[in-house]
């Protein structure tokens, strides 16, 4: 089993149940480089659970936007 198989076993033992090995894997492969080193399960994970939430967060906004700018959704 290579480092990414390892890595990706171990973020989805802790991990919420909707994350995939995909996001796992594909948020392996964006950080890794930029970060030049290995990355632990840990930061995986939390980087995943981070983005999740932002993305929660600009949509909420995105509809509290349009709410008290145009009575959209009232």
């Amino acid at each position: 089993m290579d480092q990414v198989a390892i890595l990706v076993a171990e973020v989805l033992r802790t991990a919420p149940r909707w994350i995939t090995a995909e996001i796992v894997h594909e948020t392996v492969e964006l950080f890794e480089p930029v970060y030049q080193r290995q990355l632990t399960a840990e930061e995986v994970r939390e980087m995943i659970v981070n983005a999740s939430r932002f993305f929660d967060l600009a949509k909420q906004l995105e509809l509290n936007a349009k709410v008290c700018c145009t009575g959209e959704g009232e």
